[in-house]
């Protein structure tokens, strides 16, 4: 019987000290760096602005949960934010981001080559080439907890 008791006392503190790595998630079936997921963009004009990451067919495609600060007004929640997002390697994608400009009273929407890259809870935009007179400043997401 005391063998019983002590590989009971194994299991569970086998489990105990498994129980915080579940609760983390790190054995979610998501690889490190995965784009997926929800987004909260940060430290500028479109503060508070979120995008909900999904696989769609080979692609990751973006759409907005949440459209705040200055972009508000040329975008709405049927926009396809992020288009074509493909994995390069482990925390790199390539693929596009939806600009609208206004030009002679009229909203022109386009898509601009962009690179994503995902450190951890983290993601960063960078403009593959120069796109001319648009605000093309690096944007920072955070990754929100599902």
């Amino acid at each position: 019987q005391e063998g019983i008791m002590r590989s009971y006392s194994l299991s569970f503190i086998t489990l105990l000290l498994l129980l915080p790595a579940f609760s983390a998630g790190c054995f979610l079936n998501r690889p490190q760096g995965t784009i997926e997921g929800r987004w909260v963009r940060v430290d500028d004009s479109a503060a508070g602005t979120i995008l909900v990451v999904k696989p769609e067919g080979d692609f990751y495609t973006g759409r907005f949960e949440i459209i705040s600060g200055a972009i508000a007004p040329r975008f709405a929640l049927s926009d396809v934010k992020w288009k074509d997002l493909r994995r390069v390697h482990d925390g790199l994608y390539r693929g596009q981001d939806l600009f609208k400009t206004f030009e002679y009273g009229t909203l022109n929407p386009t898509y601009y080559d962009v690179e994503f890259r995902v450190t951890g809870n983290e993601l960063r935009t960078s403009f593959m080439a120069s796109i001319g007179n648009i605000d093309a400043e690096q944007q920072r997401w955070l990754r929100l907890a599902e």
